[in-house]
């Protein structure tokens, strides 16, 4: 996959110091195109972190963007965040694993700054393992058509 937008953005170090996982502005480009954002529409952010993805997606595409941190717990799988947001009222557009996940995992250890100051730890295990045993999934919902 090619991410016009994301290119545009080349110092790696600054954006890993910002986003908490691989594919960086690569990541939240490939969401945002999934459903179609354009200029005017409205983003809710579940998972926003430091924001820094999300503040990409308010530039290159024009839209607002609000944002929630709701969660201790990071590492829930699709099918759990997917029923979290079911329950909360919440239609799901598209649920799956970004195809380009292993290589934003490599990209990741290389400039992450954890994984700078340990290269002998978790960056290591991503590299041997070639970012196998890490996916990064995503799920895109909208408002329930009959809620308000």
């Amino acid at each position: 996959m090619s991410y016009l937008k994301a290119a545009k953005y080349t110092d790696l170090e600054t954006i890993y110091s910002q986003v908490s996982g691989p594919g960086g502005l690569a990541l939240a480009e490939f969401i945002a195109e999934i459903p179609e954002l354009r200029s005017g529409r409205r983003l809710l952010d579940v998972g926003i972190n430091r924001g820094y993805q999300s503040c990409f997606i308010a530039k290159e595409y024009g839209v607002t963007v609000i944002g929630i941190e709701p969660w201790a717990d990071f590492f829930v799988t699709v099918d759990e965040t997917e029923a979290a947001v079911r329950t909360a009222g919440f239609e799901i557009g598209e649920a799956g694993y970004a195809p380009d996940a292993r290589k934003w995992w490599l990209e990741f250890a290389e400039f992450d700054p954890y994984c700078r100051q340990d290269p002998e730890g978790e960056a290591k295990v991503i590299r041997a393992d070639n970012g196998r045993w890490l996916s990064f999934g995503y799920v895109i919902a909208r408002k329930a058509a009959s809620a308000n």
